[in-house]
C-alpha cells in the first residue's frame, strides 16, 4: 500500500497540531468596592487574565471597558500578536473604567484582518455592546439568511459578528420596560445551538453565556482584596474560558457557567437569568422489514434480536470529499445480538461506507457490523437497499430486514429552569403480535418503545412519539412484517473532550476535577492498553508531558525530558524549499543531550497526532543520536475527521490517521511501534473524578475521534 503524503506548505510545521478558537475574560466591580472608575485596576485584572489564556488564541487581542455610567462611555483597544506585545502600560492605563470584557483570537472563520479582531462592538437602540466570544457556530449559513432577509449586512466574515447582529434584532414583543437583554440572549441561543462561550457587556453589565451543549468551557470567579484573609473584601467578579486565569488576578473560583445558562453579573453581583434547553432532536424515521419464504409468521424464522440506530454522519463522510462540507449523510447502525451463523450487510447504494471512508467489513459470526454511512447529500433519497441477512435457524430459513431513512429535523422545545436536563428513562413496549397485524399507537414524547414480536424480540429501541406495525402478504408468498418508529431525544450535553487532551493548561478545572490529574490517568491508560519493553518514557514538548509521566509511572519506568521546543520560530522565518519540513523542525526541537538516548530504547509520547508532519525528522533526530528503538505512544484515539465547532482540525485526507494503516505510518516514520489510547480509555480517564453541581448530566463531543456530531451541521 502507498502511502499518501499530505500536501506541504509554510505553515503546515506549525499547524501540526490543534488549535483553540479563543479565549474570554471578564471582570465587573461590586459596587461598593473602594476602587477609583479612573483606575486601571479592571483593564489591568483583564491583561493579566487574557495572558493567563495566551495559549488559547495568538493572533490578535483586544479589550473594552466602560465606567457605567455614560451612555457612549466604550473604550476599546485591539491589536494583532501576543498580549504583552497588544498592551503596554500606557494602553492599559487608558482603558479606565468599573467593568470590562477582553479577548484571545485564534482564527478558524473570518481571517486575521483587524476587522475581524474581538471584541466586538455593536449598537442597538440602547446604546453600545461588546462581545466576546469562544467557539464557532454550527449553522452560520441559517443565521446569515435570517440576516439578510431582514434587510441586515455583515462587515466583516467572522462568524462572531452574526452573534452580535442577531442580539441587534427587535423582541417581536418590544421592550415596554427597558432592555430585555434575557429575550435577545435566549433568541440567539435558540436559533443556534452550539458552538459559543460568551462574555457580552452592555453599560452597566456582563452577560456570561454558554451554549445549550455546553460545548466551550467557562466559568466564574470573584474577586476578594485578599485570598488568604477571611475578612477580606469583595471587589468584584471575573469570567473566565479558564479557571488558570484566576490565581494571577487573586481570584476565587466559584463554578463553572451551565450549558445553557444566561448569568448577569452586575455590580450588585451573580444573578442567573435563565437556562435554555439543549435542542430536540427528532432522528430519522427507520423502517424495518423482516421478510420470511413462509406465510406463516408464527413459524420461528431466525431472525431474533435485530437492533438499528439511524444518526446523522459526519458532512464530510468520503476520504477525500473536503469540499462538501454542506453535504450532510446519515448513518446507520445494525447489530444482531444472537451469534448467527451468517450475517451478512448488504446495499445497492454505491456510496456506502463505514466511518473509515472504506467498504464496510462484514460480521464472521460475532453479532455485529460496522457503522454504515447511508447516502452521501440529504437531498438525495436515502436508502435504496439496505438489508441485513441472518441464515442461522436450524432450517437455515433466510430473514432480511430492510431499512430505510427520511430526513433528520432538528426543533427546540421550550421549558423553564427546572427542566432544562430532560431524560427519558421510562420504558413502554408495544407488543406486536400475528392476530394483532395492523395498528397504530401513541406514546408520550418522553417514552422509549420497543416494538417486538415473536419473531423479533425487539426490532426497534428508540427515544420515540410513534410506532406501528403491520404485516402485508406478497404475490410470492413471502410474510413481510414491518416495523417503524420516529426517535425523539434530547441533544446531549457535548463538552469538548479535547479540552482535557490539549487545549486547556493542565491547572484549569473542568467538570469538578483538575486537567492535569486527567492527563496523567490518560498515560497510565495507554502504559496499560499498549505496554512496551523500553529504558525510559520522554514526551513530545510541552502539553504532552503529564500523560508522558503518567505513562511512565504506570510501566515502572524512568520520565526524562529529552526535547527542547522552542516557541520562537515564526512563520516568517521558514524557508521554501524542498528540506523545508526538516529545517523547521529541527529549529523548533532539539535534544537536551544526546548522551540520554545513545544505546537506549525510547518511548515517545504525545497528546495527540493531527498531520504528523513533524514526528518523523524528530524520530529520525533520535536515532541518528544512538537510540536502539523509539516506540511512539499517542495519549488519546486517532484524528480521523474535522471539527466545526471551533478547532482547525484540517481536512479528512490531511489527517495522519485517515491515509495509512498504523503499521505502514509506523514504518514511514522509522518507528518500532505505533499505538494509540483507545476511544474507551479516553472516556475512563475523563469521567473518572467528576463532580457535577445541580444533577448535571455528563457528556463530550467525540466527533474528531468517532464521526458523531452532537447535532447536525448547517452550513
Amino acid at each position: 500500500m502507498e502511502f499518501d503524503e499530505p500536501a506541504w506548505d509554510e505553515s503546515s510545521a506549525e499547524e501540526d497540531e490543534l488549535r483553540e478558537e479563543c479565549g474570554v475574560f471578564g471582570c465587573v466591580l461590586a459596587e461598593d468596592a473602594p476602587l477609583d472608575p479612573q483606575d486601571p485596576y479592571v483593564s489591568q485584572t483583564i491583561a493579566l487574565g487574557l495572558h493567563s489564556l495566551q495559549h488559547r488564541g495568538q493572533q490578535s487581542a483586544g479589550i473594552v471597558t466602560t465606567t457605567g455610567e455614560a451612555f457612549q462611555d466604550f473604550k476599546l483597544h485591539r491589536g494583532a500578536g501576543y498580549v504583552n506585545k497588544v498592551f503596554t502600560e500606557e494602553q492599559v492605563y487608558k482603558l479606565t473604567g468599573r467593568l470590562g470584557i477582553g479577548h484571545n483570537r485564534y482564527a478558524t472563520t473570518g481571517g486575521n484582518d483587524v476587522s475581524n479582531f474581538q471584541p466586538f462592538v455593536g449598537h442597538n437602540k440602547h446604546g453600545p455592546f461588546a462581545l466576546a466570544h469562544n467557539g464557532q457556530l454550527i449553522n452560520a449559513d441559517s443565521l446569515k439568511d435570517l440576516l439578510f432577509d431582514r434587510g441586515l449586512s455583515l462587515t466583516t466574515r467572522s462568524d462572531s459578528e452574526l452573534i452580535t447582529q442577531v442580539i441587534s434584532l427587535n423582541p417581536t414583543h418590544g421592550e415596554q420596560d427597558g432592555p430585555d437583554w434575557r429575550t435577545r440572549i435566549r433568541f440567539l441561543m435558540r436559533q443556534t445551538p452550539t458552538s459559543y462561550s460568551l462574555a457580552l457587556m452592555n453599560r452597566d453589565k456582563i452577560y456570561a453565556v454558554r451554549d445549550p451543549l455546553g460545548n466551550r468551557p467557562l466559568c466564574v470567579g470573584e474577586l476578594r482584596s485578599s485570598e488568604s484573609e477571611p475578612e477580606s473584601k469583595l471587589l468584584g467578579w471575573i469570567v473566565s474560558s479558564e479557571s488558570c486565569a484566576f490565581p494571577p488576578v487573586g481570584a476565587r473560583y466559584l463554578r463553572e457557567i451551565l450549558p445553557g445558562e444566561i448569568l448577569e453579573i452586575s455590580p450588585k453581583g451573580l444573578k442567573r437569568l435563565d437556562i435554555v434547553h439543549r435542542p430536540r432532536i427528532y432522528r430519522p424515521r427507520a423502517t424495518i422489514t423482516l421478510e420470511y419464504e413462509d406465510s406463516d409468521v408464527n413459524q420461528q424464522a431466525s431472525l431474533q434480536n435485530l437492533d438499528t440506530h439511524a444518526g446523522v454522519a459526519p458532512p464530510c463522510c468520503s476520504p477525500n470529499a473536503t469540499g462538501c462540507r454542506s453535504a450532510k449523510a446519515r448513518v446507520l447502525y445494525v447489530n444482531s445480538t444472537m451469534e448467527p451463523k451468517n450475517l451478512s450487510l448488504n446495499s445497492n447504494e454505491p456510496k456506502t461506507m463505514n466511518e473509515s471512508g472504506n467498504e464496510p467489513k462484514l460480521s464472521s459470526g460475532d453479532g455485529t457490523s460496522e457503522g454504515l454511512f447511508v447516502g452521501m447529500p440529504m437531498e438525495e433519497d436515502m436508502v435504496k437497499n439496505i438489508s441485513v441477512s441472518d441464515y442461522s435457524s436450524e432450517e437455515d430459513i433466510p430473514a432480511v430486514a430492510s431499512v430505510s431513512l427520511s430526513p433528520v429535523l432538528l426543533q427546540e422545545k421550550d421549558g423553564n429552569l427546572n427542566d432544562q436536563f430532560e431524560r427519558s428513562e421510562d420504558k413502554k413496549s408495544l407488543p406486536v403480535s400475528a392476530e394483532d397485524s395492523t395498528g397504530d399507537s401513541q406514546s408520550s414524547d418522553d417514552s422509549i418503545v420497543e416494538v417486538s414480536s415473536p419473531l423479533t424480540a425487539r426490532s426497534v429501541s428508540s427515544t420515540s412519539s410513534s410506532s406501528s406495525s403491520s404485516d402485508e402478504l406478497s404475490p410470492n408468498g413471502t410474510t413481510k412484517r414491518r416495523c417503524s418508529a420516529t426517535k425523539k431525544c434530547t441533544a446531549p450535553v457535548a463538552f469538548c473532550i479535547f479540552e482535557y487532551v490539549y487545549f486547556a493548561r493542565p491547572d484549569s478545572i473542568f467538570e469538578g476535577h483538575s486537567v492535569y490529574d486527567v492527563r496523567y490517568k490518560t498515560g497510565e491508560l495507554l502504559a496499560l492498553e499498549h505496554p512496551v519493553e523500553a529504558d525510559f518514557v520522554c514526551c513530545v514538548p510541552t502539553t504532552a508531558s503529564v500523560a508522558a509521566k503518567g505513562f511512565a509511572s504506570k510501566s515502572g519506568l524512568p520520565y526524562q525530558d529529552l526535547l527542547y521546543r522552542s516557541h520562537f520560530v515564526g512563520r516568517s522565518f521558514i524557508e521554501s524549499d524542498q528540506n523545508t519540513r526538516k529545517r523547521t523542525v529541527l529549529r523548533k526541537f532539539s535534544l537536551y543531550s544526546e548522551n540520554f538516548v545513545r544505546g537506549k530504547r525510547v518511548v515517545l509520547v504525545d497528546d495527540s497526532l493531527v498531520r504528523g508532519t513533524t514526528i518523523e525528522p524528530i524520530v529520525e533526530m533520535i536515532k541518528n543520536a544512538g537510540a536502539l528503538e523509539v516506540h511512539f505512544r499517542v495519549a488519546s484515539p486517532p484524528i480521523r475527521h474535522p471539527c466545526y465547532m471551533g478547532i482547525n482540525i484540517p481536512t479528512r485526507e490531511e489527517l495522519a490517521a485517515n491515509r495509512a494503516p498504523l503499521d505502514l505510518l509506523a514504518s514511514k516514520w522509522n518507528l518500532d511501534s505505533l499505538k494509540y489510547l483507545s476511544l474507551e480509555g479516553l472516556h475512563a480517564a475523563v469521567n473518572d473524578g467528576i463532580v457535577l453541581e445541580e444533577n448535571r448530566t455528563v457528556g463530550h463531543c467525540t466527533a474528531c475521534l468517532d464521526g458523531i456530531y452532537p447535532v447536525e451541521l448547517d452550513w
